[in-house]
This record gives structure tokens, sequence and C-alpha cells, in this order.
């Protein structure tokens, strides 16, 4: 999860939803179905750019951790899961002359309560940036973008980095507790298998 490596969610969700094969990949119709089409198409093949893949590895601080910054997640339009989304980071649907706009937001998967960061639960999200999409960036744009607000948020990223420390550093004491437990078991066995070896030969 974009949480645990630390990094920013890139939140997509397209204007409208495909249509099948016969009709395009997103679909087709009238002019504002169209256009709607057409800015899904600009802002799909930005995110899939090598510009927008090399911004989203490039490390969050200079000083932090050799991690990317960004993680980018997606949904078809009008699906159960981004009007889930949207309703959680209150993305606002946006429109141009009638037209759909895709929706293009930056989230950062923050925590309600740094003393427990341990807690899945208490991973509560919040929108940070939402691009208005009129019209969608283009691969160059949006890389921009996301070095501006990976340079705006560094505190933020801060607190992930060590956030995400601090769980290793958790799961590490685990892990050592475990070996320490069953370490002390087999010695336990051992010693408890000597000592009825060592009656047997006694009483014989």
């Amino acid at each position: 999860t974009a949480y645990s490596q630390a990094r920013m969610l890139i939140v997509y969700i397209p204007a409208e939803r495909p249509k099948g094969a016969r009709r395009g990949l997103f679909g087709g119709g009238n002019k504002k179905t169209n256009e709607s089409v057409s800015s899904d198409r600009v802002a799909i093949e930005s995110l899939l750019s090598g510009k927008v893949a090399k911004a989203a590895h490039k490390r969050a601080r200079k000083n932090g951790e050799e991690t990317g910054s960004f993680v980018v997640w997606g949904a078809k339009a009008g699906s159960s899961e981004a009007t889930s989304i949207m309703k959680r980071l209150k993305l606002v649907p946006t429109s141009s002359k009638g037209g759909k706009r895709p929706i293009l937001g930056v989230v950062y998967p923050a925590n309600v309560n740094s003393k427990e960061i341990l807690s899945s639960r208490n991973i509560v999200p919040k929108l940070l940036a939402q691009h208005h999409c009129n019209p969608p960036p283009d691969a160059e744009s949006m890389a921009s973008w996301m070095n501006t607000l990976r340079k705006r948020h560094a505190k933020q990223y801060k607190i992930m980095q060590d956030a995400a420390k601090e769980i290793q550093m958790y799961k590490e004491r685990i892990e050592g507790y475990k070996e320490s437990v069953k370490s002390d078991t087999e010695r336990k066995e051992k010693e408890a298998k000597e000592k009825a070896e060592l009656k047997a030969k006694e009483k014989a």
C-alpha cells in the first residue's frame, strides 16, 4: 500500500465508463461524451508515460529513504470503488461546457494518531490536491505537478518514513521474541529428554 511504502497516492477516475471494443476503449457517442473520452485518453497516456513514472519513483526527500514518492491507483467511472473513494476523500466531480472531466487527486495516507501507527485502523487518508483537469495534464505537466507536491509536502513524507521505520523495528522485535521463545522451548524439551534418559539409565 501507499502508506507502507511511505508514498503519496495518486487517485485517478476517468470521466466516462468503458463502452466495449466496438465503441473504443473509453466509449463514444455524442460530442460531450467524445470530449470526455478525449480527456480520459490524455490523462491515462500521461499516467502511463515514462516522465510520470520517473517522477513517481523519485526519492521523496533529499536526505530521506531511497524509496519512491507516488503510487497510482485508479477505478472505473461509476463503480462502487470510485463512488466510495470520492465520498471518503471528498473529491469534487468537475465539468466543462456540460462535458465531464476526469478526476485526478493526490492523497496523503495520513495517520490520525502518531502514537498508534502500528494499527491500520488509525490510517485516515487526506486529500492534498485535486487537479482541475481543464485540460487534463500532459505527461510533462503532470510530472511537474507531482514534483511540486513532493517538495511542498516534505514534512508528510518524513512522518510516513519515520512510521515505516518504527513498524519495521516492531516487526523485527516480534520476530526476535518468537525466535527467543522457540529457542527456550527447544532447550527445555532437550533438558527434559536428557533427564528422562538419565533416570532410565539409573533404573537399569
